[in-house]
């Protein structure tokens, strides 16, 4: 949920900018926190939740922080 490399190099918006409006706000970081929580919530309910999908959701680092589940293998 940020601007893309590629939309960043074409209109030559500066790193420091990126990281200020999203990679280094707080406010960003809650609403990606809110919004990943929902999403993580329906795709836990629709049964879409496994050990693969929980790495690729540490690894975007939005998996949302109190989780107590064991996911289905």
């Amino acid at each position: 949920m940020e601007a893309s490399p590629q939309i960043a190099r074409e209109y030559n918006i500066p790193r420091e900018v990126v990281n200020a409006a999203y990679r280094k706000n707080p406010i960003h970081r809650a609403r990606v926190h809110e919004a990943s929580t929902k999403l993580f919530g329906l795709c836990e309910e629709l049964g879409l939740v496994n050990r693969w999908s929980l790495r690729l959701w540490r690894m975007m680092r939005i998996l949302p922080e109190a989780q107590a589940f064991v996911p289905a293998q």
